[in-house]
């Protein structure tokens, strides 16, 4: 096995940075109104208000369960079945959040871009 060296000029090995990504000034104009026309407004997104609030409530939902099953913890004369009973109705709630977030995206509830 042989190793041949390339005697050509170092310019002809490599190729060179072309000059219109360097000189941004002679870029063409369309670019610029294109990505204005397609820029999404600024500021508050309006979203259905429906979803928001059942996002919300569930969410409120998950933390309480959570919250009683500490109490449950923390008591511990009570009946174990008990916090084993409000981990499962999280578990199950979580669930259902993301099930709802899935069906909300599906149907275009919630938009792809957030």
């Amino acid at each position: 096995m042989t190793l041949t060296l390339c005697t050509c000029a170092p310019s002809a090995r490599f190729s060179s940075a072309r000059r219109v990504c360097q000189l941004p000034s002679n870029m063409n104009a369309v670019q610029p109104r294109a990505a204005a026309a397609s820029a999404q407004a600024r500021g508050r997104k309006e979203y259905p208000a429906g979803m928001r609030y059942v996002v919300i409530a569930m969410l409120v939902m998950i933390l309480a369960s959570l919250a009683s099953a500490l109490v449950f913890m923390m008591r511990g004369r009570d009946d174990p079945k008990r916090m084993a009973k409000a981990l499962t109705i999280r578990v199950g709630l979580s669930v259902a959040l993301f099930v709802i977030l899935m069906a909300g995206y599906y149907f275009g509830l919630i938009p792809g871009r957030l």
